[in-house]
């Protein structure tokens, strides 16, 4: 009888044992920190040339001599466009006449000066005219000189708008010229990373014709301003050096960072929602879970950055959320551990 009595006495007590740890409530906690993050962007734009020029005509003639097409390399100072010369050389030629005859006027009354044979008024005439003579004549050379443009650094023509015999009207563009060494990309990004990048800052570049071989560029431009319908900023990125087969007008991909900021951040999963807003589980002194209502800042890979509504060092549920509600007790399972986050943004 006595025997039955402790057999079931143990059998309460291990019955109770095994209630006591079934009703236990097991968490995962993990600090809220100050962390370094940045971000990783990733954008894509096609390659342009830093280097260019169109090639307009400065009087309006006939094209008498355009040798290049399209692809052709051209050498600094090469003759791109000739128009022809006949009527500027003929006023050339009268304006460099009236220059002689002035000269030799006012010449000829210096010397009739001293025997009083030429007046003071005439030669001043005299030097006004040959000042006058001297312009024109400039002017008719400058004239001459535009009948022959000539290619200002080497490079390719790109566009060719006329063909040898078309009269062309003044301030035509004929051709267009571009350095193919001076390759640059321009990508869009939004507006706000514009303020978490730099000058200088060095970016992984992909070019898809190229493979998957990855080339070392550099921020050289910001644009300023933002454009008010996509609500993107502009950058330009130069290839250093120049990858061997990269061309205009090829697709190329870009990988960059932001510059590292202080966060306080918590991991992504924490965070819940309702009809309240954001809330995060935290510990309290009495191993009792709280309700805690947050306001998000960006997501860094795994981790988000709280705003207001938190303070460091809290100790926030990770894990053990089935059941579990404000005010209950909980027993964490494990020591607390920090993770570090970069985010990856398309």
């Amino acid at each position: 009888m006595v025997s039955s009595f402790l057999l079931s006495a143990c059998s309460d007590d291990t019955a109770s044992s095994h209630k006591r740890a079934k009703t236990a409530h097991l968490v995962e906690t993990q600090q809220a920190q100050i962390q370094a993050v940045r971000t990783q962007l990733k954008a894509s734009g096609s390659l342009k040339a830093k280097r260019k020029v169109r090639i307009y005509n400065e009087l309006s003639a006939r094209i008498v001599e355009l040798p290049y097409y399209p692809g052709d390399h051209v050498n600094k100072e090469d003759v791109l466009v000739r128009l022809d010369d006949s009527i500027i050389s003929a006023e050339l030629d009268k304006a460099i006449a009236g220059r002689k005859q002035a000269e030799s006027d006012y010449k000829r009354l210096k010397t009739l000066k001293p025997k009083k044979l030429a007046s003071d008024e005439e030669i001043a005439q005299a030097a006004t005219a040959l000042e006058i003579a001297r312009a024109e004549e400039k002017l008719q050379r400058a004239r001459f000189a535009q009948t022959t443009l000539r290619a200002p650094f080497a490079g390719q023509v790109t566009e060719r708008l006329f063909e040898p015999g078309d009269v062309v009207a003044l301030h035509s563009q004929l051709l267009s010229l571009i350095d193919p060494d001076s390759l640059l990309l321009e990508i869009k990004l939004a507006e706000r990373w514009m303020t978490a990048i730099a000058i200088g800052d060095y970016v992984s570049v992909t070019i898809d014709a190229l493979g998957t071989s990855q080339h070392d560029g550099r921020i050289s431009r910001i644009y300023p301003g933002i454009d008010e319908n996509t609500r993107k900023g502009t950058i330009e990125i130069s290839l250093e050096p120049q990858p061997f087969g990269a061309q205009i007008g090829q697709l190329a991909r870009v990988e960059l960072f932001t510059h590292s900021v202080d966060k306080l951040v918590v991991p992504a999963h924490s965070i819940h929602h309702d009809s309240k807003g954001a809330y995060v589980y935290i510990i309290d002194d009495d191993s009792k879970v709280q309700k805690n209502y947050v306001v998000k800042g960006h997501q860094y890979g795994d981790q988000i950055a709280i705003v207001s509504g938190l303070d460091v060092n809290s100790s926030i549920v990770t894990k053990g959320f089935i059941g579990l509600r404000n005010g209950k007790s909980v027993t964490v399972a494990r020591p607390e551990t920090v993770t570090t986050g970069t985010d990856r943004q398309p």
